[in-house]
């Protein structure tokens, strides 16, 4: 009898010991829902360069984004690049030609997310620390010529804004080309050349000419069509001078430049 009650206690202990040892298993659904698209995307145009932003992603399961581009629109988009942050710049691209790009969100499963809006964007050339004078005594380096992209003479035939100091004050003049004059427009004080990223409708100056004004820049409209934008970085208390940094949109009718109809002053 106690060696039967023995048996059972042993018997007993084994099962306790096993049923303590028992593994649990988890079932654990497959992940299969991709994060949001990304949202809020925007271009910067650059020299040769385009700068893309977006909103971050703020979602658990978000690991990195995808970017896609494409020379037409709304067509199908080439993968470009990976990149973790809410950020991409395009590099050596071609001045003048417009890119499109759309952007995705992918998850640590694998998930990818359908595309962002579609942004596009034509990179142009640009300048920093270039010089010019008033024309009424320097008149051979008073003008710019933003096609040709030099300084020039005020009155040279390829000539788009020359400056002017009638008095104490400068100015910046516009000039006629074949029959057509520019337009310029000043857009107040910006903290770069890169605050401007469009050609305004309407606002154009009727004298054809504005001040000078340290920290401000300028959007001109020339005679063929494009647009360019000058910013203003010193001027001397002199004011024989001023020194600029300038872009040039080489796209004619350029979609960021909302051509209308000209009209002569």
């Amino acid at each position: 009898m106690k060696k039967a009650l023995l048996i059972l206690a042993i018997l007993a202990g084994l099962i306790l010991i096993f049923i303590s040892c028992e593994k649990k298993v988890y079932v654990v659904e497959p992940d299969n829902t991709p994060p949001s698209s990304p949202k809020g995307v925007y271009s910067v145009t650059g020299d040769q360069t385009v700068y893309i932003y977006w909103e971050a992603n703020d979602e658990r399961d978000f690991s990195k984004y995808r970017i896609y581009w494409s020379l037409d629109p709304h067509s199908a988009f080439t993968y470009l690049a990976t990149t973790t942050l809410p950020e991409y710049v395009d590099h050596d691209l071609t001045n003048g030609t417009t890119y499109y790009y759309v952007i995705t969100a992918v998850d640590f499963s694998g998930n990818e997310s359908g595309n962002s809006a579609e942004v596009y964007d034509t990179p142009r050339p640009e300048g920093h620390n270039y010089t010019i004078f008033y024309m009424q005594a320097y008149p051979n380096v008073s003008g710019f010529s933003f096609d040709n992209r030099t300084v020039v003479r005020w009155d040279n035939s390829i000539c788009d804004i020359y400056l002017d100091k009638p008095s104490t004050i400068l100015y910046i003049n516009t000039t006629k080309r074949n029959g057509v004059w520019n337009d310029i427009q000043d857009m107040g004080f910006t903290k770069d050349l890169n605050e401007i990223t469009f050609a305004p409708d309407t606002g154009w100056s009727e004298l054809g000419y504005v001040e000078v004004i340290p920290g401000h820049t300028y959007v001109i409209w020339t005679w063929d069509y494009h647009y360019a934008k000058l910013r203003v970085t010193y001027v001397p208390d002199s004011h024989d001078y001023m020194q600029f940094e300038w872009a040039y949109q080489t796209a004619p009718n350029n979609q960021e430049l909302k051509p209308v109809p000209k009209k002569p002053r």
